[in-house]
């Protein structure tokens, strides 16, 4: 006869050992991985060019490197150092090789990078001084920023940083950025100072950076007493904006960076309101010019059957300065056409 209770047994005892089995593989979690806006800057150019990268969590252990807080279970800066180094050197990187690329010390201060001696470096983490690298924690959206310092006597560098790191806009459109540097006060306390542009102990110019790292000369754009300047592309495309120059005279200024993604709109507008639509692969439309109150309350519409010959279509209502316009697709249940993004005259 069978023993019931015994198979009750062993099917519990199975069951709780399966449970277990799956709570401790449930509790093996991925590595914690984010994206970050990295670049490094030395000698006045950029060693590594402002871009995005995707930094996980105990890569620098798997290279080797120490991490003094052992806890730590998120990304740190030199979790980022080590990525950019990995990306930048391929398969010469490796565990045995590298601290030819990038070494630290004992408290986490890098004594190597890019090959290069790398005892007078700065960090910056949202325009804001660093910890040591190896436990400085990086989040997702983070810019995390490497500078060889120009001056290495005195440590007279100073850190600027524009109001934005990233900008949309579109071709022939103007928009501002604010310069600010930072430094330090009699009792080491971070201060912070718009660039005055107009000081004559200040010669700082507004540039681009170059695809191999190098600097453009600079544009046509003056800085004010506030920091402040205005800027605009006329070609689509990416640009990177950074400055050059001094500041209280003597200071060399660590590049500051914004990465300008400039669109081609589809939207032209002529100084009477009427409006041209330019869309590929689309023969219809419906052009909608709509109004909003300063609460930014719609308050009213006004619609234009567009119809395109050669990927063009000109409206016969006419727009208004401050009015929004968008374009539907009449043809797809009035779902709006994408490249056809929300512009304002």
């Amino acid at each position: 006869m069978i023993n019931s209770k015994k198979i009750v047994s062993l099917f519990t005892a199975a069951a709780m050992t399966a449970g277990v089995f799956t709570l401790s593989v449930n509790a093996e979690e991925e590595p914690k991985s984010v994206s970050i806006l990295y670049a490094a800057q030395k000698d006045g150019e950029f060693i590594d060019v402002p871009h995005y990268m995707t930094v996980t969590d105990g890569i620098a252990e798997e290279y080797g490197y120490d991490v003094i807080a052992k806890d730590i279970d998120e990304p740190t800066f030199l979790d980022a150092l080590v990525t950019a180094s990995k990306e930048k050197y391929g398969d010469k990187f490796t565990k045995e090789t590298a601290s030819q690329y990038l070494a630290v010390n004992d408290y986490g201060f890098l004594t190597t990078m890019y090959q290069n001696p790398a005892s007078a470096t700065g960090y910056y983490i949202n325009s804001k001084s660093s910890a040591a690298s190896n436990q400085a924690v990086i989040n997702d959206g983070d810019s995390a920023e490497l500078f060889f310092y120009q001056d290495t006597a005195g440590y007279s560098d100073k850190y600027t940083f524009f109001d934005a790191k990233e900008k949309t806009v579109k071709t022939g459109e103007s928009f501002d950025l604010t310069l600010t540097m930072s430094g330090y006060d009699e009792n080491w306390q971070t201060v912070e100072s718009p660039v005055d542009g107009t000081s004559d102990k200040n010669a700082v110019t507004i540039n681009t950076v170059n695809a191999d790292g190098s600097i453009s000369e600079p544009l046509e754009a003056s800085i004010d007493a506030n920091g402040k300047t205005s800027l605009k592309f006329d070609e689509p495309g990416t640009y990177i904006v950074t400055a050059q120059g001094f500041v209280n005279e003597t200071n060399p200024i660590v590049a500051p960076i914004c990465i300008v993604t400039v669109y081609q709109s589809p939207f032209s507008i002529s100084e009477d309101g009427t409006v041209e639509v330019k869309l590929d692969n689309v023969t219809s439309a419906d052009l909608v010019i709509a109004k909003y109150n300063e609460e930014k309350r719609f308050v009213s519409a006004q619609t234009s059957k567009l119809d395109f010959n050669d990927g063009k279509a000109v409206s016969d209502k006419k727009a208004e300065n401050g009015d929004v316009i968008t374009v539907w697709n009449t043809l797809n249940n009035m779902e709006p056409v994408t490249a056809a993004e929300v512009a304002k005259y």
